[in-house]
């Protein structure tokens, strides 16, 4: 650190602190716990004593971990008779006497401190610390990771297989509190959940929101396009080529030499019958039924995030679905009956441009036109639509957290901690800047308006 060369060649690691403070850092490597090798090393520093240079009895121990698992529901999804293993190493810690006083991780890019004021075992305070407020992206602070009540819970695991495997400490999300178990208690946030909520709403016109790093004038051509296309608008140009396609698969039935299953040319059509025909052609091809199932399997797939019971994703991924599929037919039927009016062939309607253009050249020229304009129709309607469902179960129902703030891209509520270290124990600082200004260029001054947005204290 500081340009100091160290010894570490792993991705965890244990500093012993002045104060009979210890700093462990965990990494889960994407799989949601420690491995062996890990839990052996800092088991080995429990055993080692203070003569050894490890940790005793009456020692400080804070836990940093890539993920804030309390975050999820207790027990984080352990199978059961087998404890994760950074739950076994909780109980081990605790086992040799000292204490579990701060558990810190980022990942998620907000800043949540929840405290348990006084824990029965220790008689000490704990904190649960999620601080990743340098993310790419503010996440909302209103959901139910964040507020949803979290307990901690040293019941061992009734079906161990070994006994190896039966102490544990769990610390997560309940639905339902146990006036038993000890609770923690929100003690700060940001941002505030009010804040957090009002941002959601924003996600109405998001998909055309494009955030150029710098101004389109000194990109050039080349880089403002790239810009574009991976911007919220390069999405919403993707629905509208979604939105041309599935109008494609689907209108092909309507024409008059499919009349023997019932159908017809669309702009012949009431919007009512032409709705009833819409659904059936959905799954007259086996092409058509494949796309159409790829749109509601995509839009699931969207609300598959959560944090609701799997039951609510499906349904609220499957309305979503239908939705744009009912968008897609309103924007078909009102394209051929649009390009009827304006005095073109539309799928079989006859046409005074017929003296120009052969009949099938004619009937071709006016499915592209519709095909085209359905597209084009799409991009705003599919991105207005698609917006829609971020805010309002975002914004209504605390749902969707990485979705729907990942599409708004909020770079403001940045910060940092800064730890220092007295006689009397351990203050927390959490240093932030609740308005990232816009800086073109590095020479710029630094951005003004830093504050103490949280501080607090880990006493001996």
């Amino acid at each position: 650190m500081n340009g100091a060369r160290t010894p570490q060649r792993q991705t965890w690691f244990a500093a012993r602190l002045p104060q009979g403070f210890w700093l462990l850092g965990l990494d889960f490597a994407l799989v949601g716990d420690i491995d062996r090798q890990q839990l052996e090393a800092f088991t080995a520093l429990l055993q080692a004593g203070r003569d050894g240079g490890g940790i005793c009895a009456g020692d400080d121990v804070m836990l940093l971990y890539p993920e804030p698992f309390w975050t999820r529901p207790l027990g984080d999804g352990a199978s059961a008779g087998y404890p994760k293993r950074y739950q076994r190493l909780e109980a081990a810690i605790e086992a040799a006497g000292a204490r579990i006083r701060l558990r810190l991780a980022g990942d998620l890019h907000h800043y949540a401190r929840e405290t348990l004021a006084c824990d029965p075992l220790t008689q000490h305070d704990s904190h649960l610390v999620t601080c990743g407020v340098g993310g790419a992206f503010a996440h909302p602070t209103h959901c139910q990771d964040v507020q949803a009540p979290k307990v901690l819970n040293r019941e061992p695991e009734p079906h161990a297989v070994s006994p190896d495997l039966q102490q544990r400490v769990r610390a997560g999300r309940v639905d339902i509190i146990d006036p038993t178990l000890p609770k923690f208690e929100p003690q700060a946030v940001w941002p505030h959940p009010a804040s957090s909520r009002r941002l959601a709403w924003a996600n109405l016109w998001a998909m055309f929101r494009i955030g150029f790093s710098r101004s389109p004038l000194k990109l050039g051509m080349s880089k403002t396009l790239d810009e574009i296309w991976n911007s919220n608008v390069g999405f919403a140009l993707c629905l509208g080529v979604i939105y041309g396609l599935n109008a494609y698969v689907n209108s092909g039935v309507f024409q008059a030499s499919f009349a023997q299953d019932g159908f017809a040319p669309m702009a012949t059509l009431p919007f009512g019958d032409a709705a009833v025909l819409w659904l059936k052609a959905m799954v007259f091809s086996p092409f058509a039924a494949f796309i159409n199932m790829g749109l509601l399997a995509g839009c699931v797939r969207i609300a598959w995030e959560g944090p609701g019971p799997q039951a609510w994703r499906l349904i609220s991924g499957l309305l979503h679905g239908m939705a744009h599929g009912f968008l897609i037919f309103a924007l078909y039927w009102l394209s051929c009956v649009g390009l009827q009016q304006a005095g073109l062939e539309a799928l079989g309607v006859k046409d005074t441009m017929g003296q120009w253009l052969p009949g099938p050249w004619l009937a071709t020229a006016a499915a592209l036109a519709t095909w085209v304009s359905v597209g084009l129709m799409g991009v705003l309607g599919g991105g207005l639509l698609f917006g829609a469902y971020l805010a309002l179960m975002c914004g209504a129902f605390a749902q969707l957290p990485n979705n729907a703030f990942g599409s708004l891209a909020i770079e403001d509520y940045k910060g940092f901690l800064r730890f220092k270290l007295t006689e009397a124990g351990l203050e927390v600082f959490l240093i932030g800047l609740d308005k990232v200004p816009a800086r073109p260029s590095f020479s710029d001054p630094l951005p003004t308006g830093w504050r103490v947005v949280d501080r607090f204290e880990i006493k001996k």
